[in-house]
Formats: structure tokens, sequence, C-alpha cells
């Protein structure tokens, strides 16, 4: 009998003493973040974030759309293997200067990792660098390159209003002319994509109580089917329509774009406008 009672309070005090590691790796991960900004290395746009840490890597699960948005960590809480991080976000944009700022309106954004059993000693250590880019260079050199020209917007200005300046003889299947990809609506062969249907944005609560208008930019590839792929938000607005935009765009349905007849992708710029009555 006080064999078995030693076993019991052995597990019991192991039990314990990894409850207690679990903590310390939690409160050294909160320390690590402090009062930092950071990017999600999948430039999620989503207000729910969910990730899986699996074997030695972390799983970032493919957001439905992206936006590049800067978080500051207002919670971190491990919950059973779940490691929830309350947050805020704040897009990126440029101002009339070029300057790169943040947009003031915030989203509330809850990033949920499922530590899969992994010792949270062993994970939390290298969870930071797992989720994060390590600074805005880094995350704005890892922006695609059909959303460089879009990604971060001037807040003041139209996305498609780019600088103007003549445009080269082009035709849409020659890709080795790189003037071309700069016009790829307008090149010899080419026919423009064309909206067919799709469900209008619906306004959040908070923007119908404080009568917000006003429009939110959206970048994204229409593919070869005539859906809406790789969606940005570039320009927001706040108040949950930039989240309200994208959806919408998500429901669209175009007649593809076709080079000499045959669909293609291209990418397309859609302003998604909130007006009250």
């Amino acid at each position: 009998m006080r064999k078995v009672q030693w076993v019991l309070l052995f597990i019991l005090s192991a039990t314990i003493a990894r409850a207690e590691w679990a903590k310390d790796a939690v409160n050294a991960f909160r320390d690590s973040l402090g009062n930092g900004q950071f990017i999600l290395r999948n430039f999620s746009g989503e207000d729910q974030v969910r990730a899986v840490w699996k074997d030695t890597a972390l799983q970032l699960d493919e957001p439905r759309w992206r936006t590049l948005g800067v978080l500051t960590i207002e919670s971190v809480k491990l919950n059973g293997t779940t490691l929830n991080l309350s947050c805020k976000r704040h897009i990126v944009i440029k101002d009339k200067n070029d300057k790169t700022v943040l947009y003031a309106d915030t989203q509330p954004v809850e990033v949920q990792i499922d530590l899969r059993g992994g010792d949270p000693t062993e994970v939390l250590p290298k969870l930071k660098d797992a989720l994060f880019f390590p600074s805005i260079d880094n995350a704005l050199g890892a922006i695609p390159d059909s959303m460089r020209r879009a990604v971060p917007a001037r807040i003041d200005n139209k996305p498609a209003a780019f600088e103007s300046k003549p445009k080269p003889h082009c035709d849409c299947a020659d890709k080795a002319k790189p003037d071309c990809e700069a016009v790829p609506l307008s090149s010899d062969g080419m026919t423009v994509p064309r909206y067919v249907s799709g469900d209008p944005p619906k306004f959040s609560n908070e923007a119908e109580r404080t009568k917000m208008s006003g429009s939110v930019d959206v970048a994204l590839t229409v593919d070869e089917n005539g859906r809406p792929t790789n969606v940005w938000v570039t320009r927001p607005l706040g108040k949950g329509l930039d989240e309200a935009a994208a959806i919408s765009v998500l429901s669209y349905v175009f007649r593809p774009a076709t080079c000499h007849g045959k669909p293609v992708p291209v990418f397309l710029f859609v302003d998604v406008p909130f007006k009250v009555f």
C-alpha cells in the first residue's frame, strides 16, 4: 500500500512540476513579445487565425483573405494544449508622402495555436519566429510579386492611380517583355474579366451605428474559372467593413479574362463602396 502511495505522490508531483514549467514558458513567451508590433507570416486578414504545431514546425491555416496588418498583443493564455493570443490589428498604409504608417482604426484578432501535445517548454521559445516576420521590411519583401504595386496602398488615392507613362506594345501571350507586366489588361489579344454576379457587402453593426460611408479597396487575382483568388484588402475603412468587403469579393463570379480566346488569370482591383442612405 505504501508503495502505491509513493507512486501516486510521484505522479502528482511530476504533474504539478510540468504545469509550473508550462506556466513559466508562457510567461517567457509573453515577455519576449513585450509591447512589440508583429506581422503574421501568412498575412491573414481574418479576425480568427488558427495554426497547429506539428512535429517541429508551425502550420498556419490558409486564410480566405489577406492584408498587411500589424498586430499588438493584448494577452497570452494557455488553455490545455491551446495557446490563445488576443490581439489588435492595424492595417499598414502609405500617407500622402509615401511614408508607411498604421491606419488608425483597429480590428480585434484572436490567434489560436494548437500545440498538439508538444512540450510548451520546447515549442514556445521557437514560436515567435515561426508565427511572425522578424521585421516589417521582411514582411514587405515577402509580399507576392503580383501584389507589390497594391500593398501597402496610399490612403488618399485610388489604388489604380499609378504613375502615367507610355504603354509598351504588348501581346498577352508575350511573357518575354518585363514592361508588359504593368499593362496586363490592355495588352494585344487580351479581353478583360467581366463581373457576372456576387453577394453585396453587409454593413457591420458598428458602421451602421456611426453612419460610416466610404469604400474598401480590394486587390485580387481572377483565375481561369472566373473566381477570385489571392484576395487582399489594400485600403481599409475599419469598423468591420474590411472583412465585409473581402467576404463580398470572395463571392464574386466573373467571366474570365482571355488571351487569344484562352482563359487566363489576371490581377484586378475592386472598389467596394459602403454608403448610408
